[in-house]
């Protein structure tokens, strides 16, 4: 993610210990990650905190939370294989189209978004670009979603892989606050998850499914 066109700054190089369980839950049928970043090249007064909850077999949030003193722009960049054909659905939802082996990018409770498709681009910044290795590079689609905010904010992605044609998936936020954010995310073939994401304190988080 950008803020204002900056990247992130170099952080910590080596760290001295591991990260604590408030950091991560690991449980028999999710997993969840989080943490936060504050060093942008000559930003101040902002914050990006990312929580990732994994629901085992079937899909990914991704939870974008944004502290922040001032309006600002903000780019959310997802990154392809070369391999990949991509495009763009509904509602701002961007998917491949692959002959095996899919995953569809989908924006919870926001579709308004700014989509543009960049690939092997260099100028004005070096954009769409994979590298498997040093000194190995190829052009690949890089997908930008773009937006504008003018306090904190929070945005939320669903992640659905699929060997072929994705399921059909419904998704919707059900509460929020400035400590988490509670989630549906429904199935018609298979049920309805209900997700408690939180932004810190990883023992909030929480998965109840009823099936069908």
């Amino acid at each position: 993610m950008s803020i204002d066109g900056k990247g992130q700054e170099p952080n910590i190089p080596v760290t001295d210990k591991p990260l604590d369980e408030n950091y991560f839950k690991i449980s028999t049928d999710f997993d969840y990650a989080l943490n936060s970043f504050d060093k942008y090249f000559d930003l101040e007064n902002v914050k990006h905190k990312r929580s990732l909850f994994y629901v085992r077999g079937e899909f990914w949030v991704v939870v974008d939370n944004l502290e922040t003193d001032s309006p600002r722009k903000i780019e959310t960049l997802w990154h392809w294989h070369p391999d990949c054909e991509v495009y763009q659905k509904f509602g701002g939802v961007t998917a491949t189209n692959n002959e095996r082996g899919n995953l569809e990018i989908i924006p919870v409770g926001k579709s308004d978004w700014k989509v543009d498709f960049v690939k092997g681009q260099e100028k004005p910044e070096i954009q769409g670009w994979y590298s498997p290795e040093y000194n190995k590079f190829e052009p690949n689609t890089a997908t930008i979603y773009s937006t504008e905010i003018v306090a904190d904010a929070t945005f939320v992605w669903l992640l659905i892989p699929s060997e072929k044609e994705a399921p059909k998936i419904e998704a919707k936020v059900i509460s929020k606050n400035e400590s988490e954010i509670k989630l549906e995310v429904f199935n018609e073939d298979k049920g309805r998850w209900e997700i408690i994401i939180p932004y810190s304190n990883s023992r909030n988080a929480k998965l109840t499914f009823r099936r069908n």
